[in-house]
């Protein structure tokens, strides 16, 4: 399965200097001698654009981790469902939680799994504009044993029903509601 987050977004191929290439190799009459100059030329131009790529990809990779250091909750409330889950992961690192990773696409629940102290939690990510419902928390801790979690967790910019939080403490699940969250957030300052 392709995971959501690693999915490309679009964009040119690699395979247009090539294709240039037997172009201007057809049009000045293709012999061995200029073909081998042309797949020289061409390899070098796919390298040249393969490593300008990769450090236009590391750029931003370091800007966007920058900016969610400083991030306020006017940006969380902003983010789209995915930066979010990324901004919770790196929270989540930040108070000593390791082997923290974003799961696949579809993922029955649970968003994140990291590990504390010798114990594996399931974290499920709600942005949200509204009151997180029982859902949320159901989701989360009907998937804890489809991936081998001990915890489970609820996080979200916004607060709980009170449904959801009954259904958290009867099942052990630890709600992260906005309050919490800010005061996180003023930690990895």
């Amino acid at each position: 399965m392709v995971s959501r987050r690693y999915r490309k977004k679009g964009g040119g191929s690699i395979a247009m200097p090539l294709i240039l290439a037997g172009l201007v190799a057809h049009a000045y009459g293709f012999t061995a001698d200029l073909a081998a100059r042309v797949l020289t030329y061409s390899a070098i131009v796919i390298s040249t654009s393969v490593i300008i790529f990769a450090l236009v990809a590391i750029v931003k990779w370091l800007r966007k981790g920058r900016s969610l250091r400083h991030a306020d909750m006017a940006q969380v409330d902003a983010m789209s469902g995915l930066e979010f889950e990324h901004y919770i992961a790196a929270l989540l690192k930040n108070r000593s939680f390791t082997n923290v990773k974003l799961t696949e696409r579809y993922d029955w629940g649970v968003d994140i799994i990291a590990h504390k102290d010798g114990v594996c939690w399931g974290v499920q990510t709600k942005r949200s504009s509204g009151l997180v419902k029982v859902a949320a928390v159901r989701q989360v801790v009907a998937a804890l044993n489809k991936y081998g979690c001990e915890r489970s967790m609820v996080v979200t910019n916004s607060s709980f029903s009170m449904p959801a939080i009954e259904i958290a403490r009867t099942n052990n699940c630890v709600l992260v509601g906005r309050n919490r969250l800010t005061r996180w957030m003023s930690d990895m300052l």
